[in-house]
């Protein structure tokens, strides 16, 4: 008879010890708090959809302040002072294969032989960890549970993606669940804490000890898996923490509006049959409990999935599908293209606007960015950056990066010397928002960040 030595435990009895420690936080999550302030300055929102642009309709003419939004971005014209447009970014982590694929390499720019796999960590995973806390990793359309490469964008490190989280409803729970309304002038007076919150950290204490213990004994990509439970544990903590009455971990922006009224009705409301307008209005519900999350200092960092990579719903519903249309397969496409990038473009007006409401954008860094520029060309992006202006993002101008070697997309043409990586727009992010370093991902792709857009 085989024994497991005293002492030890197999992967199987661990994991179900896993999942049975982490069923005792579900209550913990329930508890009635009351948060008047959330942290520090400084939020990051990648906004992703897929299948690139159509870019001669997308972007904008005149690189400086004095620049003209193309037609697809035309609805941004009230905002252009709070973004920047940028053209010429490679994205030289990519595979060779350079297409749909890379949307797992978007956010890390670490490259790497498997296609489907993400060599983390993801700058939304880096900038929640530098603060303590774990990101917003949120998806619009109702794609398929089972996750694959067209899903996974973030990554904790590598083999051990973020899945996402696709209803509302869940979102509002995770985040806002059990919270009063919070206190929008809170002073220094606390309640006594009640004895069953030392009680409650207590046990969330065991629990992290008990995963701790075991992590040394595991694999890398399962260890990666743990410290995502960990961090779980870390969010509930901080709930647990705050007893009812007190005021939350730190100060918010002055201007900030940390208000959840009426956002969990919109949560849990029924979704509309017709598939573009419940991709419209999902979408903004999550827009809005992201941006209210920031403003109530719950969370630092977000990432808004819009559909899968080489796919998606036509928003434009002329026929074909999104990734039909970016590749000429569906009819009347060369038409059809920049109106749906039209499309998404007023949802980055809800968002900046989302922002704007709760008195959050100036303290948050938004990058649209897609997994492929146009086709399968993984070089020459043109990305858009709004926010920021409080942590040093100079807005309202044009960037264009010269562009060398053939616009074939091949990832080795990218690669020259003289093209600016993507990678060095994350090193951008990470200086406002007070992360150091001069490098991202792949160190021989990334040159620094990009001064023009952050001083």
């Amino acid at each position: 008879m085989n024994r497991t030595p005293k002492g030890h435990m197999k992967r199987r009895q661990l994991l179900s010890g896993i999942g049975a420690g982490l069923a005792l936080l579900a209550p913990l999550s329930r508890l009635r708090l009351s948060l008047g302030a959330g942290a520090a300055n400084g939020n990051l929102l990648v906004f992703f959809t897929p299948n690139g642009f159509k870019r001669s309709q997308f972007g904008a003419t005149n690189p400086g302040s004095a620049y003209s939004f193309l037609p697809s971005l035309q609805t941004l014209n009230n905002h252009r002072d709070k973004i920047t447009v940028i053209r010429g970014l490679c994205n030289k982590s990519a595979s060779d294969k350079s297409s749909h694929e890379d949307c797992v390499k978007i956010l890390t720019c670490v490259s790497g032989n498997d296609l489907y796999k993400g060599y983390g960590p993801s700058i939304d995973q880096v900038v929640a960890k530098h603060f303590g806390g774990r990101p917003l990793t949120l998806a619009v359309e109702k794609f398929n549970d089972a996750p694959n490469w067209q899903t996974k964008i973030s990554w904790v490190a590598a083999n051990a993606f973020e899945p996402h989280v696709k209803s509302p409803s869940a979102v509002f729970d995770s985040v806002f669940s059990g919270l009063t309304t919070p206190n929008p002038t809170p002073t220094s007076t606390t309640t006594a804490p009640d004895p069953k919150y030392a009680q409650n950290k207590s046990v969330l204490d065991f629990v992290r000890d008990d995963l701790s213990t075991f992590r040394a004994r595991l694999s890398t990509a399962d260890q990666a898996k743990i410290d995502l439970h960990l961090d779980a544990l870390r969010e509930v903590e901080k709930r647990v923490a705050i007893a009812p009455g007190s005021v939350g971990p730190g100060p918010t922006p002055s201007t900030a509006v940390c208000d959840i009224a009426g956002l969990q009705a919109r949560a849990q409301a029924q979704q509309d049959p017709n598939e573009v307008a419940n991709l419209k209005g999902q979408g903004e519900t999550m827009v809005d409990l992201i941006s209210t999350s920031f403003a109530c200092g719950l969370r630092r960092s977000a990432t808004l999935f819009w559909q899968p990579a080489s796919d998606g719903i036509n928003p434009n519903q002329g026929g074909g599908n999104h990734h039909q249309v970016s590749h000429y397969e569906a009819p009347d496409s060369s038409a059809q293209w920049p109106k749906i990038d039209a499309w998404y473009a007023e949802r980055f007006k809800y968002t900046l606007d989302s922002l704007s409401a709760r008195g959050v954008l100036d303290d948050t860094v938004v990058v649209w960015a897609t997994e492929i520029s146009e086709e399968h060309n993984q070089n020459d992006f043109v990305m858009l950056v709004a926010g920021g202006k409080n942590l040093g993002v100079k807005l309202g101008q044009y960037i264009q990066y010269p562009f060398y070697g053939n616009d074939s997309g091949k990832v080795t043409t990218g690669r020259d010397s003289r093209n600016r990586s993507q990678a060095d727009l994350w090193v951008s992010v990470q200086k406002a928002l007070g992360i150091p370093g001069e490098t991202f991902g792949d160190t021989q792709y990334s040159g620094g960040g990009l001064t023009e857009l952050l001083g």
